[in-house]
């Protein structure tokens, strides 16, 4: 893996990697059908938002054809742990045009690297800036959200259970830059 032009902003970093964006583009297409509706699975936060109809989400299985494909991804970005909530996840998000993704942070997970897979990608929106990127890794543990405009937004998404923002960006650095 090789990443670039790295710049930390407040509670996101952007970057650029050589990862296989059409890959991961195919797969999207392969999961889609079978995403669901996003609820929560913290009761306070499910009870706050409710289901999000306009926002699906499919969860990799380890049963997934293209599981060692992901686990690899994992990998070259060196994230720690198992593929468990103690560990690493791996989802596709995919957010209805013109949907508004409400502040909020994420239940058990500590940061995540996100990857735009749409042609225009939604800024999200974290310490009141609004951040486009393709490549980022998002502290999930402070607010943010995500205000679509008239494309679906497609996300890949490694959840990081392991380790802290502020931990895995140290970790992130050292991996190979062009």
């Amino acid at each position: 893996m090789v990443i670039w032009n790295i710049e930390e902003l407040d509670g996101i970093t952007k970057f650029d990697c050589d990862l296989d964006f059409d890959k991961l583009r195919e797969i999207s297409l392969k999961v889609k059908s079978n995403a669901k509706p996003y609820e929560d699975i913290d009761e306070t936060e499910r009870d706050k938002y409710g289901v999000h109809e306009e926002w699906k989400i499919y969860s990799l299985q380890e049963t997934d054809e293209f599981f060692p494909y992901i686990e690899s991804i994992k990998n070259k970005f060196k994230v720690d742990g198992d593929f468990h909530h103690t560990g690493w996840l791996s989802s596709w998000y995919f957010q209805d045009s013109n949907y508004f993704l409400p502040e909020h942070e994420d239940y058990l997970t500590q940061c995540s690297l996100n990857f735009n897979l749409g042609k225009n990608p939604a800024p999200v929106t974290i310490n009141g800036n609004d951040v486009v990127y393709t490549c980022s890794l998002l502290n999930v543990q402070k607010s943010h959200s995500v205000k679509n405009e008239n494309e679906e937004r497609i996300l890949f998404k490694i959840s990081i259970y392991s380790d802290t923002y502020e931990s895995y960006l140290k970790r992130l650095k050292e991996i190979k830059w062009r």
